[in-house]
């Protein structure tokens, strides 16, 4: 069984690299033919802890619908092509790498967004004490934002910051 090159594979990741800087939301059909075109297929996000609960998604329409959300709500996501560790056996690929995630301003829109939902659950009038444990202050949604703003590039280092 002959083995896919790893310049093959690292190309693959470089077209994955571009579309997520290009986030060009009409080009996203032609990006998704980058993923295996199989309904099983599974897509890892970086707050994955358990298969198939937050951040783990299988399916194709469930990795195009995160994609996109990624695309316009997200980061910037830059990843070290060139130091990817590149892995294959057969027809099969894997492969490990570092990158980063750079704030932008539709991050901070869809933050603001997440953080009204989350005071407007905790502000519900007639929920017992089980579910209304924590009421947090205005201030701490303010600070939950302040604090995630501050994440977006710090102690990062500036070569990883090169996309």
């Amino acid at each position: 069984m002959p083995s896919i090159p790893i310049s093959e594979v690292r190309s693959t990741l470089l077209r994955f690299q571009e579309g997520y800087l290009a986030r060009d939301v009409s080009r996203l059909d032609e990006f998704m033919q980058l993923f295996v075109q199989e309904e099983s297929i599974e897509m890892i996000g970086v707050g994955a802890s358990k298969r198939l609960a937050a951040e783990w998604f299988e399916g194709l329409a469930r990795i195009r619908e995160i994609v996109e959300n990624d695309w316009l709500y997200w980061g910037d996501v830059c990843f070290d092509v060139e130091g990817a560790k590149i892995t294959v056996r057969g027809e099969t690929a894997w492969l490990s790498t570092t990158g980063t995630v750079t704030q932008t301003k539709a991050f901070d829109t869809a933050i603001e967004f997440h953080l009204h939902d989350m005071k407007a659950i905790f502000d519900r009038d007639g929920l017992s004490a089980d579910e209304n444990w924590w009421r947090p202050p205005t201030t701490v949604c303010a600070g939950c934002a302040s604090a995630l703003r501050d994440w977006g590039t710090a102690g990062l280092s500036p070569s990883l910051l090169s996309c």
